[in-house]
């Protein structure tokens, strides 16, 4: 399920871009092409510089281990990471490992704020998944778990992270 939603997010997201729009592209295409040491330093430059795109795209590869080691954990921090700057299919992915207990402590609370976020997108293909993962989320809270992450997302704001970290 989770190669799934990967392919759907991957090939349906516009991300707002901190570094250069020419930058990312370039990293997309070696990525798509396989050239994931490529894509990697492309992408590396670009999370110096705090690009939501680019962290959500080393979460991919360390989830898919391309380029990187497989690693859940670590694609879990770079998917927070992006998830708390907005990016949609970052809140997507990381809701759903939240949710399922992929690499992090499951969080059936913190996975509903995380979806909630991503359900709001006006990517449909994102949206519509956020909200099946919502469901089966809202059928194991109670009604007090429920308002309480309701009331999370609706009080959430983007940031910005405030340091860098290589990989």
């Amino acid at each position: 399920m989770i190669k799934r939603l990967i392919s759907v997010v991957v090939l349906c997201l516009g991300w707002p871009l901190a570094g250069s729009a020419n930058d990312y592209a370039t990293g997309e295409r070696l990525y798509t092409a396989g050239d994931f040491a490529g894509a990697k330093a492309v992408f590396a430059h670009l999370r110096e510089q705090g690009h939501a795109g680019a962290e959500f795209m080393t979460g991919i590869m360390l989830l898919n281990g391309q380029g990187f080691a497989r690693d859940l954990r670590i694609a879990a921090v770079w998917f927070y990471r992006a998830a708390q700057k907005g990016d949609a299919g970052a809140q997507l992915v990381f809701g759903s490992q939240r949710l399922y207990g992929q690499g992090i402590r499951p969080d059936v609370e913190d996975a509903y704020l995380w979806l909630t976020l991503a359900a709001r997108t006006e990517n449909p293909a994102i949206a519509h998944q956020a909200k099946v993962f919502l469901a089966e989320a809202t059928s194991r809270m109670s009604a007090r778990e429920v308002a309480e992450a309701e009331k999370a997302a609706r009080d959430w704001r983007p940031r910005r992270a405030g340091f860098s970290s290589r990989l």
